[in-house]
């Protein structure tokens, strides 16, 4: 992205009054890119954990049955119970991603609004 490039000039003898506004209005500048460069990388960042956190809740979904299915399976006598344990665990395992997925969601949420004005309280 063009805003966050940081160009880097020489100000080769710069002892005058001049010279050392024009270096802290350079300076303002940039930190004002930057955090416009902020904004722009957690909302990028948003709809990225969005898109996982989407993906998380399919996994868990599709754990769920696998486990249900398994566990079934073992009632019936058909599979072995270490399938069914096995079904367990991966579900056990997808529900913590998911549970970890929010919280990088939610913390993602407090940065941005954080980022665009909001008062941390």
């Amino acid at each position: 992205m063009l805003c966050c490039r940081r160009t880097w000039r020489c100000d080769i003898g710069a002892t005058s009054g001049i010279a050392a506004a024009d270096n802290n209005y350079a300076a303002i500048s940039d930190n004002r890119r930057r955090g416009k460069c902020a904004e722009q990388r957690r909302l990028a960042r948003r709809g990225t954990i969005d898109s996982q956190y989407d993906a998380q809740a399919q996994l868990v979904a599709a754990a769920s049955d696998n486990y249900a299915l398994a566990d079934a399976r073992y009632r019936e006598g058909v599979d072995s119970f270490l399938a069914s344990l096995d079904a367990q665990r991966t579900l056990y395992s997808a529900r913590r991603s998911l549970a970890a997925t929010t919280l990088v969601r939610a913390a993602n949420l407090v940065e941005l609004y954080r980022t665009l004005g909001g008062e941390a309280t």
